[in-house]
């Protein structure tokens, strides 16, 4: 009897911390939030210098499949309004643990990411960002859908 005790203690211990549900559409992601950091950064003013950023991607499923929104706030200000979403529009796809966005202009920009699963529910990804000539490293909290 105390064996099985244990044996029903471990198991419901470990399924409190169950594993997220892994994605398998671009549906179910609500919102894409990174910390973004890029070296060497030209500005307006031709002055080198550390370019940091929130990059947030909005599912924008509702005008089109498979459309996220882009907006970008700067990390001096971190209070900033994350609501207000105006920003690009890239078209996504999904393949396995990769998520990839294309910017719709003239000008090339991508959006690569690798998703990871953590503990309680949470879902990672890192990858990168090219945007303008310049590539900016991008680590990432993805919030699905309810």
């Amino acid at each position: 009897m105390r064996i099985l005790t244990v044996l029903l203690a471990g198991f419901v211990s470990t399924s409190a911390f169950a594993a997220p549900a892994k994605i398998t559409s671009l549906s179910q992601i609500k919102t894409i939030v990174c910390r973004s950091e890029a070296e060497g950064y030209e500005d307006s003013a031709n002055v080198n210098s550390n370019l940091k950023s929130v990059v947030v991607l909005r599912n924008d499923e509702a005008t089109k499949k498979g459309r996220f929104l882009l907006d970008e706030y700067s990390s001096e200000t971190p209070d900033a309004d994350l609501t207000g979403f105006t920003g690009q529009i890239y078209n996504a796809k999904l393949e396995g643990n990769k998520f990839g966005a294309a910017f719709i202009a003239e000008w090339k920009a991508y959006i690569s990411l690798e998703i990871s699963y953590g503990d309680n529910e949470q879902i990672f990804a890192r990858g990168q960002l090219w945007q303008k000539g310049v590539t900016r490293d991008l680590r990432c909290n993805i919030q699905l859908k309810k």
